[in-house]
């Protein structure tokens, strides 16, 4: 079950950063940190939180700036390289937590 929360928080946060919306950015770098509540690796519970918090009040802020701008709808392409770089280290991030999980499923309970 973790998989999946981690693999969904994980991949609607890359979606999001991907759109070309900067207060979407920010929220999508937000997703991604709080997926890491998800993942099997020994992560700090606090780190995680903390950095969504931290996302999303600039995302908000980015927001609201845009809105007085008349700019909070505007599309801004992101580059080639960028999306490629970005799905690629999604690939690979999704690939290590896969195994990871396979890994601690095979190993017996030892008390």
């Amino acid at each position: 079950m973790r998989i999946v929360a981690y693999s969904a928080l994980l991949t609607a946060g890359v979606g999001c950063m991907l759109v070309g919306l900067r207060w979407l950015f920010f929220l999508g770098l937000g997703l991604v940190f709080f997926s890491r509540c998800f993942s099997s690796y020994v992560v700090s519970r606090s780190k995680p939180v903390v950095g969504l918090v931290v996302c999303l009040a600039y995302g908000a802020w980015v927001f609201v700036e845009g809105y007085r701008d008349g700019t909070i709808l505007t599309r801004q392409p992101v580059g080639i390289v960028f999306s490629v770089l970005f799905i690629a280290a999604w690939l690979l991030v999704m690939a290590l937590e896969w195994l990871r999980s396979r890994r601690t499923r095979r190993t017996p309970n030892h008390a």
